[in-house]
């Protein structure tokens, strides 16, 4: 069997995780932000990796980091007469919904770099007016004064005739990178299509690079994790960079859904806080998906994993306004120079400069990579707030944890209250480097009683990676009543799109061994839809009580909608699931350190010297080689026989 290799860029650390011999290795490294194959090959060297007989599977950042920072290509944006605007007035929706002067979203495209042509295809899919040659040629030449790097094709009612767009991409010159609405999201919606088509162009270019100079540098195919919780090999993810969005923060997910179904988890609020963000999501027996997603301002159409994110990680920087208020991020300190503590260059105060000197993370350990934190240095960094707060600098970072802890809590409640969930029902699973220092006054917050801490948490977005499935999806847009829809039509379109999945695959000498077909189904006049699984004629009934769980009300079926299919097809991954668990007698506690806020000395456990079912009581500290668990007072813990502890809350919290 080849040595598997899951690798995670993040925005401070790149994690590790080697599976060779039946055994697991890890490790993490500082982020090279420059220039991420860097970190990637240094990485590759310590952990001695056979590169031509390794199977690698990699999470990125580039695509995210270049639209967040507006450095991705050149892109034209190609559409009908009279839609030339369609990107920049989108749907005159506010996210300050009463604000008198409501801050304008980022452009995506410049007008210069909008163009019309004449052609047209009907509602009914039907041409209505070809595509002139003429105006071809006049594009081309255009195109070419503007130096464009890449192009984007959304023509109207695509989804049902592509014949325009694919002529229009004919004509064009070679050299561009072209990306056709018809091919990115056959689906209805022309906003939210020309968003992810243009969005694809913008940021494929840039993507492609980076993957081409990083498989150079390997002799050994790799793969990359998709927002969907897929993976496919480099080639072919680096032209579809908007399915890359979320790369790094899928892989938690995938691992985390594992988890829970191995320990009898069924229901968990995920809390996956790095170095510069945190991220969130909801497992109820499976992950939660959407069509409906977001990454910054930009609407997301394409299928992708529910995930939220907020500006919260161990390198978000606190700052006191001129007002006198106190905030946490989202500005990071990321990897360079990193939070004050890591002796790199850093001054300003970073959350983990605030665990540091409430004594939440031991600065007498060396972790991995050789870093060593400096108690002083963290301490001077968060003094300029304490004098600007009029308070202590240990009351200066008790009140930065605590801020950023009620960011993480509103966070879940997004994605769990918004939604019709209660918490209060489900675990918490912390994970990332920095989840497990805030696990409990997060939990306390939200009224969670229970926490599943999983093994090798700080790097678990890298392990996941390894056990999730390579994926492709093919859907489109049918828009028909229920009652109206003619179900061989369905069968042969479910068909069709199962085809097109197995050829993508097929395409990269892929041989899927499963498929997964799903509808999304809304009533008639709404804008929304809920995707399910297809089952036949049962559809009907599970989306009623789908809809009556989250809106509170159901419809007659006459008034129940088809709107698009998608259909998944996969190659599952043979990865074993991550144990790390020791038989026998518990180990004496040997080390205690001061924590501000607690009266007694707190014990501190190494991670990998626990044994199945010891019992841990908090406060306590529990060092990982990837990350610190903090324990907090009320909180009772037992290690579970996968190795991954559950605290649950005693009954005598006040």
């Amino acid at each position: 069997m080849p040595e598997l290799v899951g690798i995670d860029t993040g925005g401070t650390f790149t994690d590790f995780i080697l599976y060779k011999n039946e055994s697991f290795v890890s490790y993490k490294i500082p982020s090279t932000p420059n220039a991420p194959e860097q970190a990637i090959t240094a990485g590759l060297k310590h952990l001695n990796i056979n590169l031509t007989d390794a199977h690698l599977v990699h999470g990125t950042t580039v695509a995210t980091n270049a639209l967040l920072e507006g450095k991705g290509a050149k892109t034209a944006f190609i559409t009908n007469r009279g839609l030339k605007d369609l990107l920049h007035i989108g749907r005159q929706t506010r996210d300050q919904l009463y604000s008198l002067c409501p801050s304008r979203s980022r452009q995506l495209v410049e007008k210069s770099l909008c163009f019309e042509l004449d052609a047209r295809i009907q509602a009914s899919g039907d041409p209505l007016q070809p595509v002139s040659q003429q105006e071809l040629q006049t594009l081309k030449t255009t195109l070419a004064s503007q130096n464009v790097e890449a192009v984007a094709i959304c023509m109207l009612f695509s989804f049902l005739n592509d014949t325009h767009e694919r002529e229009i991409e004919e004509a064009l010159e070679k050299d561009l990178f072209v990306s056709c609405s018809s091919q990115i999201l056959a689906e209805q919606r022309e906003y939210e299509r020309a968003v992810v088509t243009w969005l694809n162009s913008y940021l494929s270019p840039i993507t492609q690079r980076y993957l081409h100079n990083l498989q150079s540098t390997l002799t050994t195919p790799l793969h990359v994790m998709q927002s969907d919780a897929t993976t496919m090999p480099a080639i072919s993810a680096g032209t579809q960079a908007v399915r890359l969005l979320l790369s790094g923060p899928a892989g938690g997910v995938v691992a985390a859904t594992s988890i829970a179904i191995n320990s009898g988890h069924e229901k968990l609020l995920t809390l996956d806080m790095g170095g510069t963000s945190t991220d969130v999501s909801l497992i109820y027996q499976k992950p939660s998906y959407t069509n409906d997603g977001h990454v910054a301002e930009f609407p997301l159409a394409i299928s992708m994993l529910d995930i939220h994110t907020i500006g919260a990680g161990g390198g978000s920087i606190a700052r006191i306004d001129d007002a006198g208020g106190l905030h946490v991020g989202p500005e990071s300190a990321g990897a360079q120079p990193g939070p004050a503590c890591y002796r790199l260059g850093g001054n300003e105060a970073t959350i983990t400069d605030a665990n540091v000197v409430l004594g939440r993370i031991p600065v007498n350990q060396i972790w991995t990579s050789g870093l060593q934190l400096d108690y002083r240095l963290a301490q001077k960094a968060l003094q300029p707030l304490a004098d600007k707060m009029n308070c202590t600098i240990e009351e200066a970072a008790l009140g930065i944890v605590e801020l950023a802890n009620a960011h993480m809590a509103q966070a879940l409640r997004v994605i769990s209250i918004h939604r019709g969930h209660d918490p209060s029902e489900f675990s918490l699973f912390p994970f990332g480097g920095a989840g497990g220092l805030h696990m409990c006054a997060v939990a306390e917050q939200l009224a969670m009683p229970s926490i599943l801490v999983p093994v090798n948490a700080g790097i678990l977005s890298a392990q996941g990676m390894l056990s999730a499935p390579v994926g492709q999806m093919a859907s489109k847009s049918i828009c028909r009543l229920w009652s109206n829809l003619d179900q061989k039509m369905l069968t042969g379109l479910l068909g069709q799109l199962k085809h097109e999945a197995e050829k993508q695959l097929a395409a990269v000498n892929i041989v899927p061994n499963r498929v997964s077909q799903w509808l999304d189904l809304r009533y008639q006049g709404q804008s929304s839809a809920i995707s399910l699984p297809w089952c036949g004629d049962e559809i009907v009934l599970e989306f009623q009580q789908a809809h009556y769980k989250r809106f509170g009300f159901s419809l007659s079926a006459d008034n129940i909608e088809v709107v698009t299919a998608r259909v998944w097809a996969y190659k599952d991954s043979n990865t074993p699931d991550v144990l790390s668990v020791r038989q026998g007698q518990p180990l004496q506690v040997k080390e205690y350190v001061e924590v501000v806020g607690v009266s007694e000395p707190v014990p501190v456990y190494k991670r990998n010297q626990l044994v199945v079912s010891q019992k841990i009581t908090g406060p306590c500290i529990i060092l990982d080689h990837s990350g610190t668990l903090y324990v907090d007072r009320h909180w009772l813990g037992i290690v579970n026989p996968q190795g991954h502890i559950h605290l649950q809350l005693s009954a005598d919290c006040p």
